[in-house]
């Protein structure tokens, strides 16, 4: 595909409504979507509208094989439903590959997802040439030297209709994971702790604002409530993809939305994740009249013009169901038209070049009639076989399901006598060591409650930085805490000491 082939690239996004043209190095708004042959249309899926999974085949596996291999591999890991069928799309990744395996990023969404997402666009334009999952955009900034291809990179990005978390190692896609902290689900969760509904744009506007950073205190603890959530919860996501991907370390954390850079989210971060991070908002040397972009845009105009260059590690994962039209020769009706016009010509030089022809034609309709309905006899016996197959094996599956209850339940009883041989003592070290990271912080406790795993401190100080340094401390130190809970710190002002009850899960 070549880039002279078009005139302009025009950047959809129907989650937002937003649609940008590019053009002579410029993008800017587009407000009229109408049907162009020379626009080049890309668009997005947000990482809420599909599930990823990482499949590994033998290299004995043909390449005509593959496809079918990897379907059959995702429906049975992701546990999909036998009897629809996904769109599923996917790509090698060459650089996880071992020496008897090749290794696929698989990506699959429900087979009416596009189609719904899509339809009023599609009205307008006719066709969308690609539409790419969103956090394979990110890749362009390592392809166009704007970070280092090396080490660990997360990327953190709030839109309104999603949220999502994507890591790449050494330039490479590794995972992403939608998280249901969406710039509309905090502006709901912040109208609930403030028991009114405000406008939304309103919402928006003085995060663009302010950020963070609320010089009303009422509304600067609610948002140190959110954000404390979405933070934690990001936390827990790094923990899983340290330990799933073998990671030691994530070196760089980019955090931004689409509406601009959320002025105090980075202090959240630190204290949340331990790491610094910095603006998502990269330098593309893209022109434009407007002020911000929505950073993804721009990813999609670079993935196009990547596209266009044809190298071959350019990677292709294209959902779209919208395929524009083949050249008027290449249509059947073209073909038709083409074929009529040829007879007419023929038929008046040759009459009986008509009737050749139509016994011609008739001779091989007959034909492939007939092979049509051989390949349908076979075809309705192999799913014949196949149904059978698929019977046996859900009987099969049945039994060793019923098995693994048995097993599971005689495990789990020798399980829990030999835990409560062996836990209590480790739970007492863990209470011994928060009550030396307390005294070590100078943090104090008025009460301490427990349920099983879970203890309730009730923890003073004349300091709220000093409550936030313990819980990070042991947030980071004590791997026999496997969550920690707090709710808002409260001073109380005669004895100016901050006040906070803070729930710790032990493994």
């Amino acid at each position: 595909m070549k880039k002279e082939k078009f005139s302009k690239i025009i950047t959809l996004n129907p989650y937002a409504d937003s649609y940008y043209k590019f053009q002579s190095n410029e993008l800017n708004e587009f407000k009229k979507l109408t049907y162009d042959s020379s626009n080049y249309y890309i668009s997005l899926l947000y990482p809420k509208d599909f599930i990823t999974t990482v499949v590994e085949l033998s290299i004995n596996i043909d390449s005509s094989d593959v496809k079918d291999a990897i379907e059959i591999k995702a429906y049975e890991e992701l546990g999909l439903d036998q009897s629809v069928e996904y769109k599923i799309e996917y790509f090698e990744e060459l650089s996880h590959a071992e020496k008897d395996n090749r290794v696929f990023n698989v990506f699959v969404t429900e087979p009416d997802t596009v189609d719904e997402l899509f339809t009023e666009i599609v009205e307008r334009t006719k066709f969308i040439d690609e539409i790419v999952p969103a956090p394979l955009l990110f890749r362009q900034v390592y392809r166009k030297e704007i970070l280092p291809n090396t080490g660990v990179h997360s990327f953190l990005y709030f839109t309104k209709k999603d949220a999502f978390i994507v890591y790449f190692q050494d330039g490479r896609y590794v995972y992403s994971k939608s998280i249901k902290y969406s710039l509309e689900y905090i502006f709901e969760q912040y109208c609930s702790l403030i028991g009114e509904r405000i406008d939304i744009n309103d919402f928006y506007q003085g995060l663009e604002d302010e950020g963070l950073k609320s010089l009303d205190n009422s509304r600067q603890r609610n948002f140190m409530k959110l954000f404390g959530e979405v933070f934690m919860h990001i936390n827990d996501i790094n923990i899983y993809f340290k330990r799933a991907f073998d990671v030691k370390k994530i070196d760089n954390l980019y955090v931004g939305s689409m509406i601009g850079n959320i002025v105090g989210i980075e202090e959240y971060a630190k204290t949340y994740l331990g790491i610094s991070p910095d603006e998502l908002d990269f330098n593309f040397d893209i022109n434009t009249e407007s002020w911000y972009i929505d950073q993804l845009h721009y990813l999609m105009v670079l993935h196009s013009l990547d596209r266009f260059k044809g190298d071959e590690d350019f990677v292709s994962c294209n959902f779209t169901n919208f395929f524009r039209p083949p050249p008027f020769y290449m249509r059947k009706s073209g073909q038709a038209i083409i074929s009529v016009a040829a007879a007419v010509v023929l038929a008046a030089a040759y009459p009986v070049y008509n009737m050749t022809m139509s016994t011609y034609f008739d001779i091989s309709y007959s034909q492939k009639r007939q092979t049509q309905l051989a390949l349908q006899k076979e075809v309705n016996t192999i799913k014949g076989k196949i149904a059978q197959k698929t019977k046996e094996k859900n009987e099969w599956q049945k039994r060793k399901d019923e098995a693994q209850l048995r097993y599971d339940s005689k495990l789990g009883s020798l399980e829990t006598i030999s835990a409560k041989k062996q836990t209590y003592i480790p739970k007492s070290n863990t209470i011994h060591q928060l009550t030396r990271d307390l005294n070590k912080i100078k943090v104090y406790v008025s009460n301490i409650k427990s349920d099983h795993d879970i203890y309730t401190l009730t923890l003073k100080s004349k300091s709220d930085k000093k409550i936030t340094e313990f819980i990070k401390y042991i947030t980071l130190k004590r791997e026999s805490i496997s969550d920690i809970t707090i709710e808002k710190i409260e001073l109380d002002e005669k004895s100016s000491i901050y006040t906070t009850e803070v729930e710790v899960h032990i493994r």
